[in-house]
């Protein structure tokens, strides 16, 4: 069986990715094309779990790291490769770039300890696509409040939401990850990340 592609969407708090993923799957489902919404952390029963334990809770940065790699095995090992084996098409709203981001460039841990730790996690399983949504920090901020649901990332203060967004920029050009201009409207943001998704999950290769 033909293996399935596998789609990450990063960006800085407020970039509207929980959105565009679910809004991208409703499109492609309309066309009869499969696609499975997940997120990072959680996306299984035991890193939902992990995710409640710490999401809401200021951790030093190497406690972050952690609590962010057991997560990620355990979502990698339950629910991605099965669900990548079985030819589903999986998009994922965060995984080890934002780790790669927060704990190692804005966290300043640095990218060398973070991928040490981060990139087992991941067991040799790549993605297809990585697409940065790229919002200006302060608009991004702006909108987190407005929705009412802010964890600690969130509470950070503005400088940290600019390393954040430098940090990002930073990886998807060194790594040529496309980035979409996340300021612009929702339905413009949409429908660049949908033609790019679209791309990767109609490729039969």
């Amino acid at each position: 069986m033909q293996r399935g592609k596998f789609i990450i969407i990063e960006g800085g708090e407020g970039a509207g990715k929980t959105t565009v993923v679910h809004r991208v799957v409703e499109r492609l489902k309309e066309e009869n094309i499969p696609l499975i919404a997940t997120r990072e952390p959680g996306g299984s029963v035991v890193a939902e779990s992990i995710r409640k334990s710490f999401i809401n809770n200021k951790l030093d940065v190497l406690s972050q790291l952690y609590c962010f790699s057991a997560a990620r095995a355990v979502w990698v090992e339950q629910f991605l490769k099965p669900a990548l084996a079985e030819g589903k098409n999986v998009i994922s709203d965060r995984s080890f770039p934002a780790t790669y981001v927060y704990q190692g460039l804005a966290g300043k841990l640095g990218l060398p300890l973070v991928k040490k730790i981060t990139n087992p996690t991941m067991r040799d399983v790549k993605p297809d696509l990585i697409i940065i949504l790229d919002v200006s920090p302060a608009t991004g901020v702006e909108r987190s409040f407005k929705s009412g649901d802010t964890n600690f990332f969130e509470k950070e203060s503005l400088a940290y939401h600019q390393k954040v967004n430098k940090s990002y920029l930073f990886l998807a050009r060194k790594n040529n990850w496309p980035i979409v201009d996340a300021n612009e409207p929702l339905e413009s943001v949409l429908n660049k990340t949908y033609t790019l998704v679209r791309a990767v999950v109609k490729d039969k290769k």
